[in-house]
């Protein structure tokens, strides 16, 4: 399966450095990397363009919306099988996206997966409370959300951006994410469409990625 990550970076070269590393030392290793950078002033810019095997995007600042709409859609049009999208303080544990692609692959579940999600943590180890799914007792089809608990997947009904894998299935049939957002409620809404669309998403806490911002919102 041909996998690409998505970053979307302003202004904080240090996490987006950490970030990449992360994605670049995945167990199962991805196909590229997209960064799209909103209007960075700290030398974003100039190490991006120093390094080998990225596909960068410089633009003005926009929006985290915008960045992930153009990450997402640039994925896309590189013939991306799975587009793993995140913010620039998210660091991936080594396993996170083989996890996420193995739930993925799952023979046993039938339905079409539109996306799924990491566990995301705190520095303290803690949920993110920022970053905790939906999750209801039912899903739109009717099944019980814990129906793969045995696989180590639950269903949910919508997800933050900060590590979720989305199919390109569900980017042919829903589109993109909404630009007009600029930085909040893009990511709940475009899982939720994914979700009406008739596909299903799945938590899978076995995939954990770090999200260091600087308190647990």
């Amino acid at each position: 399966m041909n996998t690409i990550a998505v970053i979307v970076t302003h202004n904080r070269l240090a996490l987006l450095r950490e970030a990449v590393e992360a994605v670049r030392r995945q167990s199962s290793p991805v196909q590229g990397i997209v960064v799209i950078n909103n209007g960075s002033t700290d030398g974003t810019r100039e190490w991006l363009d120093a390094q080998p095997g990225l596909f960068c995007i410089h633009q003005a600042n926009l929006g985290g919306s915008h960045g992930f709409a153009e990450g997402i859609k640039q994925a896309y049009r590189q013939q991306a099988d799975w587009i793993w999208v995140m913010d620039d303080d998210t660091i991936p544990g080594t396993d996170a996206l083989r996890d996420l692609l193995s739930a993925a692959g799952n023979q046993t579940i039938k339905e079409e997966i539109g996306f799924l999600c990491s566990r995301v943590e705190w520095t303290d180890g803690s949920p993110h409370y920022m970053n905790i799914p939906h999750i209801g007792i039912f899903n739109r089809q009717g099944k019980p959300f814990n129906q793969y608990d045995n696989l180590g997947a639950l269903h949910i009904g919508s997800c933050s951006f900060v590590s979720v894998l989305v199919s390109a299935k569900a980017v042919k049939q829903c589109g993109l994410p909404y630009r007009e957002f600029f930085i909040w409620g893009d990511d709940m809404e475009y899982t939720q469409r994914i979700i009406r669309a008739g596909m299903i998403g799945l938590y899978i806490p076995a995939s954990v990625v770090l999200h260091k911002t600087a308190t647990n919102y």
